[in-house]
């Protein structure tokens, strides 16, 4: 039998579109072994759909007040402790520390922003010795810690 070259096209079912196989997901139980819609169509459906996105919300809020959710956190969070236990110290002190006055919720050092404010520790060996910085500073904090080299 001699060579043949075998190009395959596809119409997708959302946009109607004459596509290449390749721009299809791989299905084995379908007959041609690709999906009927096209990547570009499920990426569209998957990722724009507001309907989708509250649904996944709602359903994640379920499991979380859920027995099973709840077991699956609490797990998470004493995995966590065990092993950063310094960390998690000094967290509890901090939340000790603010509820009893002696540490004071400041405004965001960097932009003076007074919502979502973190108390952010440089050296967890001085809990109380935090800088206080909004959600956002605080999460680039991290992530220019992550980049410097370890010393």
């Amino acid at each position: 039998m001699a060579n043949t070259l075998y190009i395959a096209f596809k119409k997708c079912i959302k946009c109607g579109i004459n596509k290449h196989l390749d721009d299809y997901y791989v299905h084995k139980k379908m007959a041609d072994g690709h999906l009927s819609k096209c990547k570009s169509c499920i990426k569209d459906y998957v990722n724009l759909s507001p309907f989708r996105i509250e649904r996944k919300k709602e359903i994640n809020r379920k499991y979380s007040r859920s027995p099973r959710g709840r077991a699956t956190s609490n797990k998470a969070v004493k995995s966590y402790q065990k092993r950063y236990p310094i960390k998690t110290i000094a967290r509890r002190a901090t939340i000790e520390a603010i509820r009893v006055g002696i540490l004071e919720r400041k405004p965001c050092v960097v932009c003076g922003n007074n919502s979502q404010i973190h108390a952010h520790h440089e050296d967890y060996n001085k809990p109380l010795d935090v800088v206080w910085l909004c959600h956002s500073h605080h999460l680039a904090r991290h992530k220019e810690l992550k980049e410097q080299p370890q010393q």
